[in-house]
């Protein structure tokens, strides 16, 4: 008997077929250093970041809560604009299998409405004039829409008092438009 004679393969083309398939749904990061930009704009949107937030402050004095999420990315918008560029900064998004990407969705948006409800129970109601809007982390620019992060707004009250909302989360711009990307559920 020769060498592989008798021997059934099917196993090992199996193997083949899967790690091929892998390579279809797992990005490199080569990957993103070759995309062209989504020419899909935001919906919605201000104008500029001191106009987004203090919309938002608006909202979270009206309590409206249906606002603020039109202020927000929407899903859509994440699935076809977002997430696509994701990966460029973050290897989590390279997965490409509807599973994850579900995942990373829902996973998203959760926390952004986790992070609304507590902005609107530790601030709701309350009137505040924007002071001045500063970044605490870097800015992340993606082929389609640059992303800042970790936005701490001064702003005075009725009272006027001074201080420092700091959950309102990533502020997502793409050509001149700005939404938060997500409001924060945490300190």
């Amino acid at each position: 008997m020769s060498c592989g004679e008798g021997v059934d393969n099917s196993k090992s083309g199996d193997q083949t077929a899967k790690q091929t398939e892998s390579a279809t749904w797992l990005l490199t990061s080569d990957h993103y250093d070759t995309l062209s930009p989504n020419p899909t704009p935001l919906s919605g949107g201000k104008p500029s970041v001191e106009e987004l937030v203090e919309a938002g402050l608006k909202g979270l004095n009206e309590k409206d809560t249906a606002t603020l999420l039109t202020m927000m990315i929407s899903r859509e918008e994440y699935d076809s604009i977002i997430y696509p560029e994701l990966g460029k900064y973050w290897s989590g998004a390279r997965d490409m299998r509807e599973t994850i990407t579900q995942w990373q969705r829902t996973n998203h948006f959760g926390s952004a409405e986790k992070g609304l409800r507590r902005l609107l129970r530790d601030y709701g109601g309350k009137s505040f004039k924007l002071a001045a809007v500063e970044f605490q982390d870097s800015t992340q620019t993606y082929p389609s829409y640059t992303i800042y992060q970790r936005p701490i707004v001064a702003a005075i009250d009725d009272h006027n008092k001074k201080g420092q909302i700091k959950n309102f989360g990533s502020i997502i711009e793409k050509n001149g438009v700005f939404k938060f990307f997500s409001f924060n559920d945490r300190n």
